[in-house]
């Protein structure tokens, strides 16, 4: 049988001639190591298929938001950048991936000071028990130099161990 814990993933048929000599106990340990072998390999490849279609499902939501969403990661460079963020932006995502957000956005508050480059990034404070989720009202500037009126969301995940930021996830609304 090929098995995982006590769940039955199917069976190995092996079959030999009436002539051959019967199978030894050596010829059935062999097999069963193989089928445990065979039956983890296939478990593997199942999660593996099942990751990749959650992933594929997550994607599609962040996708078809009507937010802009962005994601980075904990070097603040932009990993993910939805349709609804290239069309606020102006940006290409193909052309801002791997960017520091930064350089993207250009995120400042109503005095024009900016908000990337400076301690009040959600990625660069370090709140002792805070909240993960922070929003940020001010400005960022299109491709073509236009400032657009946004607010951010900000979703920081942490480490637990350090409470260094491992990345974010940014909804943007203008």
């Amino acid at each position: 049988p090929l098995q995982v814990g006590r769940r039955s993933l199917g069976l190995i048929y092996v079959m030999r001639s009436r002539s051959a000599a019967s199978f030894s106990g050596i010829d059935q340990s062999m097999l069963n190591a193989f089928a445990r072998q065979a039956a983890i390999a296939l478990d593997n490849a199942k999660l593996v298929h099942d990751l990749v279609d959650e992933k594929r499902k997550v994607e599609s939501m962040l996708e078809g938001s009507a937010e802009g969403i962005m994601s980075i990661d904990a070097r603040r460079r932009v990993v993910g950048f939805n349709a609804a963020m290239e069309r606020m932006s102006g940006h290409p995502r193909e052309q801002v991936l791997g960017l520091p957000c930064y350089q993207v956005l250009n995120f400042r508050d109503w005095g024009d000071r900016s908000i990337c480059n400076s301690t009040r990034c959600p990625m660069m404070t370090r709140p002792e028990g805070g909240p993960s989720t922070c929003e940020l009202q001010g400005k960022i500037q299109s491709a073509d130099g236009q400032d657009i009126e946004v607010a951010m969301v900000y979703s920081v995940t942490r480490s637990r161990a350090t409470g260094r930021a491992h990345g974010a996830v940014i909804n943007v609304r203008d």
